[in-house]
């Protein structure tokens, strides 16, 4: 694959923008129809029987590189059909492979949350509360294979075997179980799962990995349906919240959300929301031993430097990362064609919910 390498990187240079432009697009679906279809308007028995083809090589490659509007027209400002075409081939792979609830479902239940949506902060206070609640010694760290407890990853060894164990993922399973029929054969496990406003969550990860990517922050929002230019961007959020809004309405009651900005409200209200949902009914006591670990700073501090992750950046340069006016309206335009279940919990683009915990 190197050798085509700079072939490759050739193509948009040569073919311009022309991702949302409709003439384009139409000039050159002709010109490709003209060449590859038997009719010539240059007999082929002529010495210029190949001009009409060169021709509309030509015209097609100057339809798409002059015809096509500049990056700063608005109708321009978000990605196109070619990244609908790569988010759908995203999908289909995750679709024919990603079998979660089936391979685990030795587990009591599952925990599932957006990428940088208090997964660390909420797995630790429920271990903390469960821990209270079955009299056994919570988990050492915030972070590392020593913050698995009650609940973990999926593949960890359960440290109680009389306990239940709940596995902890940001797993996005296969369309295979938004189709209600399969419930019926399927061993049906509580769900709960974290959501966060995706800008909030979008900043939150850019303020955790911009060192490792490549590109400002316009191109960050932009991000890559294809998943090779940064571990998690706005289509992974847009098909984390699709599918399990799928997986929800195929079989109500057996997945609860959570939304952050509740959490952060009212953290013991969640998490004897997320027990009962388990099937557990919590005590004061064991929701105070959750509250004791409700602080980003008491996460912080528990983490296992030798984990290698930093799970809570530094609030400074938390605040030093926002989008701007026009990653916005680029997040805003990729919501409006591609986000189908956000708008249900009032997690849409652009403002975030009301932090007013009043």
């Amino acid at each position: 694959m190197r050798r085509f390498g700079f072939e490759i990187a050739l193509v948009p240079k040569l073919l311009g923008d022309f991702r949302s432009a409709p003439w384009p697009q139409l000039v050159f679906a002709v010109c490709v129809l003209y060449l590859a279809a038997s009719f010539d308007l240059i007999h082929s028995s002529s010495p210029l029987r190949y001009a009409d083809d060169l021709a509309a090589v030509v015209l097609g490659w100057a339809g798409l590189r002059f015809l096509s509007p500049g990056r700063q027209r608005v109708e321009d400002i978000a990605p196109g059909w070619i990244e609908a075409v790569q988010f759908r081939l995203r999908m289909l792979q995750g679709d024919l492979g990603n079998f979660f609830l089936i391979d685990h479902r030795d587990q009591d239940g599952f925990i599932v949350s957006g990428k940088n949506s208090g997964t660390h902060w909420l797995k630790f206070m429920l271990n903390a509360a469960l821990s209270s609640y079955f009299a056994v010694q919570p988990p050492a760290h915030s972070s590392g294979q020593k913050a698995n407890h009650i609940v973990g990853g999926a593949k960890d060894p359960r440290p109680y075997p009389g306990l239940p164990h709940f596995a902890s993922s940001h797993s996005i399973p296969s369309l295979f179980f938004a189709w209600p029929l399969v419930w019926r054969f399927v061993p049906r496990r509580p769900i709960v799962v974290l959501v966060r406003n995706i800008p909030e969550a979008l900043e939150s990860n850019y303020a955790k990995w911009q060192n490792h990517y490549a590109g400002d922050m316009e191109d960050f929002a932009r991000g890559d349906p294809l998943r090779k230019r940064f571990s998690t961007d706005v289509w992974w959020y847009i098909h984390f919240f699709n599918r399990w809004g799928d997986i929800a309405r195929a079989n109500p009651g057996q997945v609860l959300f959570v939304r952050y900005d509740e959490l952060q409200c009212d953290p013991a209200t969640q998490i004897a929301r997320i027990a009962a949902h388990f099937g557990i009914t919590l005590a004061q006591k064991d929701l105070r031993a959750a509250l004791e670990y409700s602080s980003r700073e008491k996460i912080r501090d528990l983490q296992d430097v030798r984990y290698g992750e930093e799970i809570v950046p530094p609030d400074e340069s938390r605040a030093m990362v926002r989008f701007g006016a026009r990653e916005n309206r680029i997040l805003d335009e990729i919501f409006a064609r591609h986000l189908r279940f956000a708008p249900k919990f009032g997690l849409t683009g652009g403002t975030p919910p009301d932090r007013n915990c009043a």
